[in-house]
């Protein structure tokens, strides 16, 4: 993608004209790039590394949250945020939680929320 970890260009063959790189990733006022990415945890500590040695990635796309009730809004508002802002969305990647612990529900009530 030929960025830098603080998301600016490096070099000329990154422009908001590459496809690909606007698939990925959206140019914020300041002229960085950054991914179009939610992360969705139980527990902060998971992403809490990311959050302070890179700082590509939005900190306001790092939600903790098990998607209960009281918490879906929130979630869905970053989701929806990144969606409004694509020309032609066709869809998600979704990773999810192999351990059988607590995410793994995380996604299942995300996944319900999304086809809704």
């Amino acid at each position: 993608h030929n960025l830098s970890v603080h998301g600016e260009p490096m070099g000329d063959r990154c422009s908001q004209d590459d496809i690909p790189m606007t698939n990925f990733f959206s140019l914020t006022g300041s002229e960085r790039y950054v991914p179009r990415t939610v992360f969705v945890d139980t527990n902060r500590n998971s992403f809490d590394s990311i959050v302070n040695s890179q700082c590509l990635y939005d900190p306001a796309s790092f939600i903790e949250s098990t998607l209960q009730r009281s918490e879906q809004s929130v979630a869905l508002e970053a989701i929806r945020h990144f969606a409004d802002d694509c020309d032609n969305l066709e869809g998600f990647i979704i990773f999810n939680s192999l351990s059988g612990r607590a995410g793994s529900h995380v996604t299942a009530n995300l996944l319900e929320l999304l086809s809704n």
